[in-house]
């Protein structure tokens, strides 16, 4: 916490932080959050997640109970598996997948 208070204050934190720079994102960008993430903390992913959306950019996010940063659970990690799929589909390729 004190680097980023020092960062903060010299301005390095605003300078690399992506909600700084939402208006230079042309691409989707898709998150899969922890709830129980303490290196990204689930409120920084949905501030980002929200001045997103604020902007019309294409979103996705989703928030897994149980999990930290790097899920560990198989189920929790075929559903990043089938949404990033289908996030590309819909999003970056403009088609659309049946399962």
């Amino acid at each position: 916490m004190i680097a980023l208070a020092i960062n903060e204050a010299s301005g390095i934190g605003r300078d690399r932080s992506p909600l700084y720079h939402v208006d230079q994102l042309s691409k989707p960008v898709i998150f899969f959050q922890g709830v129980e993430d303490a290196v990204v903390p689930p409120n920084q992913a949905e501030v980002l997640v929200e001045a997103l959306r604020r902007k019309g950019k294409p979103v996705g996010y989703f928030l897994f109970s149980g999990e930290q940063h790097g899920f560990r659970n198989a189920a929790n990690i075929q559903r990043c598996l089938d949404a990033e799929l289908q996030f590309y589909a819909i999003e970056v390729f403009k088609i659309s997948l049946t399962f």
